[in-house]
């Protein structure tokens, strides 16, 4: 068992292809060995639909229970390194979605100090980069 030591969160409407090219780019740009980088995807350990077909069936799921259980997951990562993707720079899935804000809130409320890294796909990037030297920061 591996001990993860970063935390990647981000919506489910991002293609594989950008996750892997952001954690690429965060592991070029620290210079990390991308086979020595573990990280704890979310999406793939928390199924944040069961809640929505549990509902659809009538059942309930009261939310301390929802918090506690995401609390322990999220907060045992070890040294929280929190890595979200944004896309596009210009509307960003992520902050249009409560369950993202949520992951944000919740490994602020760790003991352990949380990093939160903000990343974006190199094309994302480059358009943000753009549009800052270009006068065009319209954001949506």
């Amino acid at each position: 068992i591996r001990s993860f030591k970063r935390a990647y969160t981000t919506s489910t409407v991002y293609t594989i292809g950008d996750i892997i090219d952001v954690l690429k780019n965060y592991c070029a740009t620290n210079n990390l060995d991308p086979k020595e980088v573990h990280e704890w995807i979310c999406c793939l350990c928390i199924n944040q639909h069961r809640v929505m077909e549990m509902k659809r069936k009538g059942e309930f799921i009261p939310f301390e229970d929802l918090q506690g259980k995401f609390y322990m997951r999220v907060t045992n990562i070890g040294h929280m390194h929190m890595l979200a993707m944004m896309s596009s720079w210009t509307n960003p899935e992520y902050v249009s979605r409560v369950w993202c804000l949520f992951e944000l809130f919740t490994a602020s409320q760790s003991e352990d100090e949380c990093k939160v890294t903000i990343e974006m796909p190199s094309r994302e990037r480059k358009a943000f980069l753009d549009g800052l030297f270009n006068g065009d920061v319209f954001v949506r």
